[in-house]
């Protein structure tokens, strides 16, 4: 009896033990995403300017029996046109303006596809399938009027790139003193007088 009893006690103080606990010898690694920023808007463009050579045959002379003096017809520009194309590689859409800046009284316009116009729109080639050409556009610029006695210099022509973001950009001194013109006139005839005791607003566009 007194060997069971011991047998029993030693049992007992054996199960209180504390039984030692082992440290996890693994962990897992994480890795955490941040999304970087957007890539900035990137305007890169290509222009290709064809030869701006312009003709002008002077007009026929005949000589005036009456007069006593030479009468000459009004001479003439060539009606050809010529091209300047934009190819555009930026990350953006963009918008190209074109502007003619004449010498004297020389007159010339642009046109696309036998309409006139002086812009350009042009999508980002990021919206075209891979392995497609960057977009391209093309604008024709022809002589109009005036008249020259000698070769020389007929004008200027400045092509403004800007993003196509539906922006009011003003490219222009000219375009400046317009818009400065439609302020004042808006901070000026902004209400009209009132009728029927409702007052009344006018915007000048």
């Amino acid at each position: 009896m007194k060997k069971v009893i011991i047998s029993i006690l030693s049992l007992a103080m054996t199960a209180s033990m504390t039984v030692p606990a082992f440290a996890d010898t693994t962990a897992d690694v994480q890795g955490k995403y941040k999304a970087g920023a957007e890539s900035p808007v990137t305007i890169s463009a290509d222009i290709t300017w064809e030869d701006m050579t312009f003709d002008y045959t002077e007009g026929e002379k005949t000589w005036n029996p009456e007069t006593h003096q030479v009468d000459q017809a009004d001479g003439k520009w060539t009606s050809d046109t010529k091209a300047i194309a934009v190819t555009n590689h930026s990350n953006v859409g963009i918008m190209a303006k074109f502007n003619f800046a004449p010498e004297g009284d020389i007159e010339g316009s642009f046109t696309k596809d036998g309409t006139s116009t002086d812009k350009l729109e042009l999508d980002t080639i990021k919206n075209l399938e891979e392995g497609s050409a960057a977009p391209s556009d093309t604008m024709n610029f022809g002589i109009t009027g005036g008249a020259i006695s000698e070769n020389c210099k007929l004008g200027t022509i400045t092509v403004y790139i800007t993003p196509n973001d539906n922006s009011n950009y003003i490219f222009t001194e000219a375009e400046l003193n317009e818009a400065a013109v439609k302020k004042r006139i808006m901070k000026k005839d902004c209400f009209l007088p009132r009728k029927n005791g409702r007052k009344q607003s006018s915007f000048v566009v």
